[in-house]
C-alpha cells in the first residue's frame, strides 16, 4: 500500500523542512522531493507523517540511507526484559538486520 504524506527534516536551530512523500508501506521506501540545503549544520531526525488523519502513526527514517523507514522489533532481554530494537527496511543499509519477521511501526 502507499500513503501519501509529508517528510519532514529537523535540523539545528530548530529548522523544519517539508516536502511532498510517498511511503511504500510493503518496502518502507519513502519517495520525496529532493531539495538542496545549505547552511544547515545537524540533522536531528527525520520522519515521514502520512496526509490521511486515520492514519496517525508517524515513520522515523532511517539516519544511515534516508530513504527508508525504520521498523522496530521487540526483542526479549534478561529475565522477563523486553526492550525495541529499530533496524532499517532497506536490505542494503548498513543499519538493516537482514530478514525482517513481522515488526510493529512506531506510534
Amino acid at each position: 500500500m502507499k500513503i501519501k504524506g509529508k517528510f519532514i527534516s529537523n535540523w539545528d536551530n530548530d529548522i523544519e523542512i517539508s516536502t511532498k512523500a510517498e511511503l511504500n508501506t510493503k518496502t518502507g521506501e519513502v519517495i520525496s522531493e529532493s531539495l538542496e540545503v545549505v547552511g544547515l549544520d545537524i540533522l536531528n531526525e527525520e520522519i515521514f507523517i502520512a496526509d490521511d488523519e486515520e492514519i496517525a502513526e508517524t515513520y522515523i527514517i532511517c539516519e544511515e540511507c534516508h530513504e527508508y523507514i525504520l521498523k522496530i522489533e521487540i526483542l526479549e532481554g534478561v529475565g522477563k526484559q523486553l526492550y525495541e530494537h529499530y533496524h532499517c527496511m532497506n536490505p542494503d543499509c548498513d543499519n538493516s538486520s537482514g530478514e525482517l519477521p513481522e515488526l510493529l511501526f512506531t506510534k
